[in-house]
C-alpha cells in the first residue's frame, strides 16, 4: 500500500529531500541545503537550490522549505526576498504543509515570489471516486425457453401450411414473424418475445450484494434464477405464419437470469513511490506531483479545476456495477431450478 504525505516526507529523510526530489524531472540541477555568499559578503543558507541552464544563460531558483505546524508569515517572504537579491537568483519560493497567513501572500505578490503548499491530492484530483476504489460487479446473463403458446386459434380459409411456428433467436440465423402490433419496437414476434424476456429479467434481478449461502460473508459468488414470464396483449397475438393467420392468445416461456458477483479494488496510488499536489496559494492553479517506482525522475503534470458538483454518473465506493451481457446463456444450465426458485454458488475466479 502506497503512504500518505507524512509517511512519504519521514521516508525521504525530511520535507527539503522530498521537494529536491520532486524537482527531479531532468531539466534542472537541483542541490540541497547549499551556502552560497551574497553580494554583501554574508553566507546565505538554501533549503533547496534549482539551477536551470540554457545555452549561455544560467537562473537559479531559491527554495525554501517550511515542514512546520503553523502557516508562513510574512517576515519569511521578506526574509527570502533579501536572500533573492543577495544570491542574485531569477526566483524564489516557498513551500508550506500549513500554508501562508494573508501578509504572505500579499507580500509574495509584491516580490514576484511563489508560495506553494504540498498536500494530499483530493478524489477529485485523483478521478472519482478517489485514490481507492472498491466497489461489486455484477455480470449478468439471461437465458429463456420452454415457450408455451396457449389456446391458438385459426379462421377457416386462412390455415397455415405448416402447424408449429418455428421461432429463431440467434443473430446470425434470426426468424421473422410478423405481428399485428404497430409498435416501433416490436413489429416481430421474435422482438416481443426478447422484449417481454427482458422486462421479466430486469424486474427479477435485484442490485444488492449477495452473501455466500454458506458462510454468510460477502464474496464473489454465481447467482441463478428462474421465473416465469407473460407475453401477450389483451386483444391477442395476430401472427402470420406459413401463408395463413394465427391468434394467440398469450404466450408463456421461463426465464433466467445468471449474476456472477465479484469484487473490483485498486488503488491508484500502487506503482508510485510518492503522489502527492502542489496548489499555488496565489494563482490557484494545482500541479500533480508523481515518481514511479523504477524511475529516476518526477512527473508533474496540471490538474484539471475540480467540477462545482459530483456528478450522478460517477461510480460510488462501495456501489454495484451493471453489465447485461449479450445473446443468451445456454438454457439447459438451469434444468435443476424450479420457476421461483434462486441457487447462490461460491464463485471460483480461476
Amino acid at each position: 500500500m502506497s503512504k500518505s504525505l507524512s509517511e512519504i516526507i519521514g521516508d525521504w529523510g525530511g520535507f527539503e529531500d522530498l521537494i529536491k526530489a520532486m524537482h527531479q524531472t531532468g531539466s534542472v540541477e537541483v542541490r540541497r541545503n547549499v551556502v552560497l555568499t551574497g553580494r554583501s559578503g554574508a553566507p546565505r543558507q538554501i533549503d533547496v537550490l534549482i539551477v536551470h541552464r540554457e545555452g549561455l544563460y544560467e537562473h537559479k531558483i531559491v527554495a525554501e522549505c517550511k515542514h512546520w505546524n503553523k502557516s508562513v508569515s510574512r517576515l519569511h517572504v521578506d526574509a527570502l526576498a533579501t536572500t533573492i537579491r543577495e544570491v542574485g537568483a531569477a526566483k524564489g519560493v516557498i513551500f508550506s504543509v500549513k500554508g501562508f497567513q494573508k501578509g504572505a501572500l500579499t507580500q509574495a505578490e509584491h516580490d514576484s515570489i511563489s508560495l506553494f503548499k504540498v498536500r494530499e491530492l483530493t478524489p477529485e484530483e485523483w478521478g472519482l471516486p478517489g485514490r481507492y476504489i472498491d466497489f461489486w460487479m455484477h455480470i449478468i446473463g439471461v437465458s429463456f425457453g420452454n415457450l408455451k403458446f396457449e389456446q391458438p386459434v385459426t379462421f377457416q380459409g386462412y390455415e397455415p401450411r405448416k402447424p408449429n411456428v418455428e421461432l429463431r433467436f440467434d443473430h446470425e440465423n434470426r426468424s421473422c414473424t410478423p405481428i399485428n402490433l404497430q409498435t416501433p419496437a416490436e413489429r416481430t414476434l421474435e422482438d416481443l418475445i426478447e422484449n417481454s424476456v427482458k422486462q421479466a429479467a430486469q424486474q427479477m434481478y435485484r442490485p444488492i450484494v449477495y452473501k455466500n449461502p454458506l458462510t454468510g460473508q460477502v464474496e464473489d459468488v454465481e447467482m441463478r434464477m428462474k421465473t416465469m414470464a407473460e407475453i401477450g396483449s389483451r386483444s391477442g397475438i395476430v401472427t402470420l405464419h406459413a401463408g395463413g393467420v394465427v391468434v394467440f392468445n398469450s404466450i408463456f416461456c421461463e426465464v433466467c437470469i445468471d449474476v456472477l458477483q465479484s469484487r473490483f479494488q485498486f488503488d491508484r496510488g500502487t506503482g508510485s513511490i510518492f503522489a502527492f499536489a502542489v496548489e499555488d496559494c496565489i494563482s490557484r492553479s494545482v500541479h500533480g506531483i508523481q515518481r514511479l517506482a523504477g524511475e529516476e525522475l518526477t512527473h508533474i503534470s496540471i490538474l484539471p479545476v475540480a467540477p462545482n458538483k459530483e456528478s450522478e454518473e460517477v461510480l460510488k465506493n462501495g456501489s454495484i456495477a451493471q453489465i447485461w451481457t449479450a445473446g443468451y446463456l445456454d438454457f439447459n444450465k438451469y434444468d435443476h431450478l424450479q420457476i421461483g426458485q434462486g441457487q447462490i454458488v461460491p464463485h471460483n475466479k480461476s
